[in-house]
């Protein structure tokens, strides 16, 4: 097409040579430049190829090795942290089984609790000339902790037999495994009460205690506790032990502080005779807490908790305080 009319160029004409001599200038800019480009590609090469030497080189290299007797001393630390772990867990597994494999009592289906509250009722109210006020105070739905001095053995037989709802307390396991007349009596009445039996002596009796306690409430049960750990035997009321602080906290149950008076004339410590006495049971207003404590630290909240109870119980009770813990008498040697 370019070779039509010699001598007059046409616009394809041009554009031919145009592109003609770019791509010359181009060949020629290339053939030019060739030999710095070939040099900076080395350069790049020799660079990269260092690199990487240096990555091999240093992962040739091996960590630095402690001492015989550090290594030695960080192995027996992990092996201690994991049996740590390991009883933790155990633990943790063995309270949880005990919970669950304990038969929570269900009071109103028992003969004993329907027979306690239409004869036992009145016949304690006349034979012991009791006085109760205050069961206005109980609900009679929901959980509901009922917490009282103790004073006596038969504080957790008066209880029971004047609160207007069942109530599940807590005995010691020596209560079910007497033996003669005596425990065999004792053992069909805290049984047929629905009374639950706890080992005192065991290690972990008292965490077990509390996780018990925290199972009845969570079936919207009423659980009776008593602060002071044991029965005071010099009178006084005694400082109340922070464990109720915890049942308040993790339930969030209401509390009803209950004053006995006179349970402890019924059979005098050290006493195994029984004597009628008149005895006095005031049932206070109850107690909502866990909202209160709800956002104070958790420890500071639970002795707080325990105290306001304590302070609910003695303006009904009038016992003199005595400002310490009530400690278990240690038991004679054989």
């Amino acid at each position: 097409m370019g070779l039509v009319r010699l001598g007059t160029r046409t616009a394809w004409d041009s554009y031919c040579l145009d592109s003609y001599c770019l791509d010359s200038y181009c060949l020629d800019s290339y053939r030019s430049s060739a030999p710095a480009l070939l040099s900076i590609r080395e350069r790049w090469a020799d660079r990269i190829g260092g690199e990487r030497r240096r990555r091999i080189s240093c992962a040739a290299v091996k960590a630095p090795q402690l001492p015989a007797d550090k290594a030695a001393r960080l192995q027996a630390l992990k092996a201690e942290q994991a049996a740590r772990l390991a009883a933790v867990k155990s633990e943790q597994a063995a309270r949880l089984a005990a919970v669950k494999n304990v038969r929570l009592p269900k009071m109103e289906a028992t003969r004993f609790y329907e027979w306690s509250r239409a004869i036992g009722g009145p016949l304690i109210r006349g034979i012991l000339r009791a006085d109760v006020r205050g069961t206005e105070h109980i609900p009679m739905t929901g959980p509901v902790i009922i917490a009282s001095n103790h004073r006596s053995f038969f504080d957790s037989i008066i209880l029971p037999a004047t609160s207007p709802r069942p109530i599940t307390f807590l005995a010691k396991a020596e209560y079910f495994t007497g033996r003669g007349f005596i425990g065999a009596v004792n053992r069909t009445f805290f049984t047929a009460a629905g009374t639950i039996p706890v080992d005192r002596n065991q290690a972990r009796a008292a965490q077990a205690s509390l996780d018990i306690a925290l199972d009845v409430l969570r079936r919207d049960g009423a659980f009776g506790i008593y602060p002071e750990g044991t029965r005071s035997r010099d009178g006084r009321l005694y400082r109340g032990h922070t464990g109720i602080g915890h049942l308040v906290l993790e339930s969030g149950a209401p509390v009803v502080p209950v004053a006995l008076k006179g349970t402890e004339r019924i059979q005098p410590v050290g006493s195994h005779v029984i004597r009628p006495a008149k005895v006095s049971v005031e049932y206070g207003p109850a107690l909502h807490l866990a909202e209160r404590f709800a956002d104070m630290p958790r420890g500071k909240a639970r002795r707080e908790i325990a105290d306001e109870i304590m302070a609910a119980i003695h303006a009904m009770s009038g016992q003199e305080l005595a400002g310490e813990y009530n400690v278990r008498p240690a038991k004679p040697r054989r």
